[in-house]
């Protein structure tokens, strides 16, 4: 199980930590990187992907209905609650509102819940 763990986490902390180390000795300018990055080619890709699959987008509408449920219910619910503990709610609210729940953890996340059925192979 632990072997599990690690195959899924090490390789990010390994990534991570390189490009901790050589940011510490080096002090790269990588603005422009990041600017080509966020506004070429990620849009790119997205339109690669969506470009290469039929996707029947009305039988999709009920899953955008839930989605802009969730985010702009989280936002609705926790608004009160910035006031209350008086944060900064343009600070607070949109990690909340919008957080990433990719797939890197499931895997943890699964083991923890359901160890007998996500370790098979």
């Amino acid at each position: 199980m632990i072997g599990h763990i690690l195959a899924t986490l090490l390789p990010v902390f390994l990534i991570a930590g390189c490009g901790a180390a050589y940011g510490r000795y080096r002090t790269p300018d990588i603005r422009s990187l990041n600017t080509l990055n966020m506004e070429l080619f990620v849009p790119l890709l997205v339109f690669a992907v969506l470009a290469d699959r039929q996707a029947p987008l009305a039988e999709y509408a009920w899953l955008a209905t839930a989605a802009i449920a969730v985010v702009l219910g989280s936002g609705v619910v926790l608004w009160p609650l910035t006031k209350w503990l008086k944060l900064d709610s343009k600070i607070f609210l949109p990690p909340m509102m919008f957080n990433n729940a990719g797939n890197m953890g499931c895997r943890c996340w699964c083991w923890r819940l359901v160890p007998k059925h996500c370790l098979q192979r």
